[in-house]
């Protein structure tokens, strides 16, 4: 599997302990599409989460990659718990909530048995989502209503982070050689999950 081989790598290029590898595929979300996404579970600094995430955006050619710490302000997430997560339910539910407020499209990703809504904001503050936080949480309201009576809603704080694409060199000067070599790796191995 191209991550259970490249992840305690990415971790080690960055000065990390590769045994701190904790990764898991579950259904994620963005632009109202469906893919796999690998969520990756770390108990380390911030600057440290930082550098992980520049590291596997870079390897694994993401555009961004998204770090969230629980926290009592920040961005909101809106959970939606489900007796159980499977790509076709999660695809189900993420189209019902973009149509009925299209810009819940923008994404979701999974943990356990929850679909989890992060009303992101912009270092202006702002939502990129482009929606009040009570606007948003109503729209998955509807939507866990409107999905067999199977979805509960609940609502907390996160500090999110998004580190894109631009800010990988700068996260990575000391370790870029290494990770590149992670990234020719990955290519090698092509398509094999």
């Amino acid at each position: 599997m191209l991550i259970s081989e490249l992840g305690p790598a990415g971790l080690a290029a960055i000065g990390l302990d590769p045994g701190l590898f904790d990764a898991e595929i579950v259904p994620g979300g963005h632009m109202a599409k469906i893919n796999p996404a690998v969520l990756l579970t770390l108990e380390v600094g911030d600057e440290q989460a930082r550098r992980a995430a520049a590291a596997f955006g870079y390897v694994f050619d993401q555009s961004a990659v998204l770090i969230w710490r629980d926290a009592t302000e920040g961005s909101l997430v809106v959970a939606v718990t489900l007796p159980s997560v499977t790509p076709t339910l999660a695809d189900h539910f993420f189209r019902l909530a973009a149509a009925i407020e299209p810009a819940l499209a923008g994404g979701f990703t999974a943990r356990g048995s929850q679909l989890l809504f992060i009303n992101l904001r912009g270092s202006d503050g702002k939502p990129f989502s482009g929606l009040a936080d009570d606007r948003f949480t109503a729209g998955l309201q509807r939507a866990a209503s409107q999905f067999g009576g199977i979805a509960t809603v609940s609502t907390s704080r996160v500090r999110a982070v998004l580190i894109e694409r631009a800010d990988y060199p700068e996260l990575l000067a000391a370790s870029l050689a290494t990770v590149e070599r992670l990234k020719a790796r990955r290519a090698e191995l092509g398509g094999r999950r």
